[in-house]
């Protein structure tokens, strides 16, 4: 797996677009186009990272740096490790922005989501980085 920029990768960005929109309603979002999301990329204070493999995008890492470092995570194949890998490679990543902590919203009824970040976090849906 690595972790690419995908504001550097515009090669990827339809595949983030229809990864992000089949998780529409765990994101609390409204379906999103790839004209909208080239414009937000451009326009928003954001790291945007994809993870690949074999040079299919398998996952995202959003830290909305205009949210107080909200983090966004979703991947293509849940249960496989890939959020695990983006946080433990986001550390030196953060560290090159002076972001020092992550948070992240998460439904009530996302259980897997709340699991994950349970055990990832220092406290609830809070990381050190």
């Amino acid at each position: 797996m690595n972790l690419v920029d995908l504001r550097k990768h515009p090669d990827l960005i339809c595949d983030y677009v229809n990864l992000r929109n089949k998780y529409n309603y765990e994101l609390m979002s409204s379906p999103i186009t790839l004209e909208s999301t080239e414009k937000w990329m451009l326009n928003h204070k954001a790291l945007i990272m994809g993870v690949t493999e074999s040079q299919e995008l398998i996952g995202v890492c959003i830290i909305y740096q205009e949210r107080n470092n909200e983090l966004t995570i979703f991947v293509k194949y849940p249960h496989r490790g890939i959020g695990k890998f983006i946080l433990d490679n986001m550390g030196s990543l953060c560290k090159e922005y002076n972001i020092t902590e992550v948070w992240a919203r998460v439904k009530s009824d996302n259980h897997s989501a709340k699991k994950f970040f349970e055990k990832e976090f220092d406290t609830i849906y809070r990381r050190k980085m």
